[in-house]
């Protein structure tokens, strides 16, 4: 069955009231192909930015090979006042462009990228100096930070003795 055409205002109109274009297509189809044309012309432009930022970070930050020493910034809330601003690690395994960080205390959590720390041209700490029990054990950049500062960690600590005192059990 063939759908009857009346042309109204430079348009072609169907009987069920759909409006069309001069090549026959419903302009609701062709505003469809128009969205999912630029929805990929976007993709495409997110791909190349993309691309191209990669190419710069990548030479801004070069990779950093297995057994370099490496300073590692500690963030405000993570250090005391008296505290270093920055904890020594060495690079102890590479991973998908993520480093593992081993300190002298132990290995730290989680892993970093590269923009987050900063290569040492000598070399502080060796990998093959560095005890077993550090390499095995799991310390976060704040438990780091207490144990590299003579003043120890953020915050105050109270002792028993004090604590028993305020209850009246001394």
């Amino acid at each position: 069955m063939m759908a009857n055409v009346s042309i109204a205002n430079d348009r072609k109109t169907l009987l069920f009231g759909e409006n069309v274009n001069n090549d026959g297509k419903c302009l609701n189809c062709e505003r469809q192909e128009n969205i999912v044309n630029e929805r990929k012309r976007s993709r495409e432009s997110l791909d190349k930015q993309a691309a191209k930022m990669l190419k710069l970070s990548n030479q801004k930050f070069s990779e950093v090979q297995v057994g370099t020493t490496v300073r590692v910034p500690i963030p405000d809330v993570d250090r005391a006042r008296g505290s270093p601003r920055n904890v020594l690690a060495v690079v102890s395994d590479v991973e998908d462009g993520l480093y593992k960080l081993c300190t002298t205390h132990g290995v730290l959590k989680h892993k970093f990228t590269r923009s987050e720390f900063n290569p040492c041209m000598e070399q502080f700490i060796l990998l093959e100096n560095l005890s077993d029990s550090a390499k095995n054990k799991e310390i976060s950049l704040r438990e780091a930070a207490a144990e590299n500062s003579i003043l120890g960690s953020q915050g105050y600590r109270k002792s028993r003795l004090q604590a028993l005192s305020l209850q009246g059990r001394m």
